[in-house]
């Protein structure tokens, strides 16, 4: 097996690890909101925490989620204009528009590492054992795993710019695709 495909291999088994805690984070998001329903509603108790508990858990299903979206190229974006373009002058667009993302991201963990250090001996008033940092680290790691795809497509991209043949995009998708013939084989490495 060569250096190349063991990485493809590891690369594909670490995402399913990933996707499969997010999956379990937005499980159990969901169900303690179901809880947090039976007691307000059928048991007529207080349950304080679940509202809390269901708060966190949904930024770290976005920040954790996002790379996932990020990995597919199903993130937002306006490509409309990029899509119209041909060649290099997509390459440069797309070149562009990594370089900015990764500069937004990195401001995010910027402000996110410093947000940590100020809220760290803070802990949540229902939940004594979470410290309020602990939702920075979620949108640092969140951010940092963007950057590292970022960086896989923008590393595309300058191929793209090089050549200015051979290497397109799907359309309205910010992933780069290698065109085969008629098709166009993902590159999601």
């Amino acid at each position: 097996m060569l250096w190349g495909e063991k990485m493809r291999l590891v690369y594909k088994n670490v995402k399913k690890i990933y996707m499969g805690i997010v999956g379990v984070v937005f499980i159990v998001m969901t169900l303690s909101v179901i809880y947090q329903v039976l007691c307000r509603y059928v048991l007529h108790i207080a349950a304080p925490w679940t509202e809390e508990f269901a708060r966190y858990s949904m930024l770290g299903v976005t920040f954790l989620g996002a790379p996932i979206v990020s990995s597919r190229g199903d993130h937002l974006g306006a490509f409309f204009l990029r899509d119209r373009a041909e060649g290099r002058l997509k390459g440069l667009m797309s070149l562009v528009s990594n370089i900015v993302t990764v500069g937004f991201l990195t401001f995010i963990i910027i402000g996110s590492v410093k947000m940590a250090e100020l809220t760290y001996t803070t802990i949540s008033s229902t939940i004594s054992f979470f410290r309020m940092a602990y939702i920075y680290y979620g949108v640092i790691f969140g951010c940092v795993v963007m950057i590292i795809y970022s960086c896989k497509d923008l590393s595309l991209s300058i191929k793209l710019l090089a050549t200015g043949k051979g290497q397109g995009f799907a359309k309205n998708k910010s992933m780069l695709f290698v065109e085969k013939g008629e098709e166009e084989e993902d590159l999601d490495l």
